[in-house]
């Protein structure tokens, strides 16, 4: 990413009102920050994360429902045909404009751990026939522990809206290439985030591994990418 872009995630979580550990200027445009726990509530069980790209994740929501084995098992099917059908397809002209599907709108879902967190839209192409959402954006890294994080509505909520609406179940399955080494593969969504306010054009974090087998290294802190999601409830 260009150092510009990097000064203005800078200033975009400055400008956040939680004591929370920053980033410098300097840092930003060098590349890669360095993910790290910004805060535990041992009570909730919530811990929120700063990604190497200065968004922030939580992991540990309370939610009303997650994705059955028996939709897991339909996902990762799902995923092989729709890889299949791209590939006869030969890729997406999308792909080589750097198009992003932008959040304008994000929707606040609550606040934990002092941390407010604005989910996104189901944003980009849907098909109605499979439930599965195509996006394009941008994907960064968090954590270690092999989690995963989607910044869709999950049905936690404690602002008392959007109780209980769930875009997205927490452990379903996604499918997510990225689009300049051209490497793909399926993840289980364990986790909510980034948060759309600061970043609007993300639209996954990941595990330090499971994004250097994407893109090669961790040291870009974000790579451009394409992302298949099943969705519970369609809202653009």
């Amino acid at each position: 990413m260009p150092s510009k872009r990097w000064l203005l995630m800078s200033l975009g979580v400055s400008a956040l009102l939680v004591s929370v550990p920053l980033f410098s200027v300097a840092q930003a445009s060098s590349g890669a920050l360095s993910p790290q726990v910004v805060s535990v509530d041992k009570d909730s069980g919530v811990t929120i994360y700063r990604d190497a790209a200065g968004g922030f994740v939580i992991s540990g929501m309370q939610v009303p429902e997650v994705a059955s084995e028996a939709q897991q098992a339909a996902q990762k099917k799902q995923m092989e045909t729709l890889r299949e059908s791209e590939a006869a397809a030969k890729g997406n002209a999308l792909a080589a404009s750097d198009y992003v599907d932008t959040e304008k709108n994000p929707i606040y879902i609550g606040t934990w751990n002092k941390v407010d967190a604005y989910a996104r839209h189901t944003l980009g192409t849907y098909n109605s026939s499979t439930s599965y959402l195509t996006s394009y954006g941008y994907t960064s890294w968090y954590n270690t522990s092999g989690n995963t994080a989607l910044p869709y509505r999950n049905g936690a909520s404690n602002n008392g809206a959007n109780q209980g609406v769930v875009d997205v179940k927490k452990q379903a399955y996604f499918d997510i290439r990225d689009l300049g080494t051209n490497n793909v593969t399926t993840l289980k969504i364990t986790d909510w985030g980034p948060d759309q306010k600061l970043h609007p054009d993300r639209i996954a974090d990941l595990d330090k591994n499971d994004f250097k087998s994407l893109h090669g290294n961790t040291s870009d802190g974000l790579f451009y990418s394409r992302t298949w999601v099943p969705i519970t409830n369609y809202n653009p």
